[in-house]
């Protein structure tokens, strides 16, 4: 006779564990990837729930964590607020290493790399409109 194994309520589906889903969950991982993965790029934050494609309180709790232990920085523009990964962080490079190295957060980002801002809002490509330079040049008339 065999053993009884109870099932305890995991699912495994057989597939192994990776690294990245024992340290950060979907909704982690799939921030960070765009955020270390273009670190010189700004993110609106309607564009980052787009692009992340999780539940707008999930990706606005994780960005407000982020924010807050200064991983990412926060600007302002009229009533948009802006996103970047913070050069100054003391774990920065560490987080881009991560984010280059581990499957799990360069694939799915480089799909949504490939993603138009256009699409990511939904709008067609006709209508395509550069938003970090249409903000920037706003920023620069608004401050003379």
């Amino acid at each position: 006779m065999g053993c009884i194994i109870p099932n305890m309520g995991f699912k495994n589906n057989g597939a192994p564990a990776s690294i990245a889903s024992a340290l950060f969950s979907s909704t982690q991982r799939r921030v960070l990837a765009l955020f270390f993965g273009q670190p010189e790029r700004r993110f609106f934050s309607t564009e980052l729930i787009a692009l992340a494609a999780g539940g707008s309180g999930a990706v606005q709790r994780e960005l407000k964590r982020l924010h807050e232990c200064g991983l990412v920085t926060m600007s302002r523009i009229g009533n948009r607020k802006f996103y970047q990964a913070n050069p100054e962080s003391p774990i920065f490079s560490e987080l881009r290493n991560i984010v280059e190295k581990l499957p799990e957060f360069v694939e799915p980002a480089e799909e949504r790399w490939n993603m138009t801002d256009a699409h990511a809002i939904g709008e067609d490509d006709n209508d395509s409109v550069d938003y970090e330079e249409l903000f920037a040049a706003l920023e620069a008339i608004s401050a003379r």
